[in-house]
């Protein structure tokens, strides 16, 4: 079954040879577009539609309310734009987090370095004084 797949594919090879004479008589393929840029204008009235069937549902009364959602609009954005101080907050404190954490174990690690350092000076000092006596 899996063997099957495989001989399909070599015939739709075939067809790709075709292919290439097509690209060779480039003035046939512009001319198809152009009978296609006819059906365009019919969709642009559909669309034209749509925005009268809106007005008709409450014309005075949704144009009342659409100068008040308008002020609502600029709350929209003032909602947007507190959002996007919020998102700016949190990538900033997430920086500065990471910012603290990379300083902590620094510290740290010197911190330890140093007392294990100084351990260790103090163990080998003792070591040399025993080994004097």
């Amino acid at each position: 079954l899996v063997f099957s797949p495989p001989p399909p594919l070599p015939p739709h090879s075939p067809p790709s040879p075709p292919l290439t004479p097509l690209p060779s008589s480039p003035s046939p393929a512009p001319s198809p577009p152009l009978p296609p840029s006819p059906p365009l204008p019919p969709l642009s009235p559909p669309p034209s539609t749509p925005p009268p069937l809106m007005p008709p549902a409450v014309p005075a009364s949704e144009l009342q309310s659409s100068l008040s959602s308008d002020g609502g609009g600029g709350g929209g954005g003032a909602a947007i734009a507190v959002v996007v101080l919020i998102l700016t907050a949190a990538l900033i404190a997430g920086l500065l987090t990471l910012r603290r954490k990379d300083a902590n174990p620094t510290p740290r690690m010197r911190g330890m370095a140093g007392r294990r350092g100084s351990g260790s000076g103090f163990g080998v000092r003792t070591r040399l004084a025993e080994v004097q006596v």
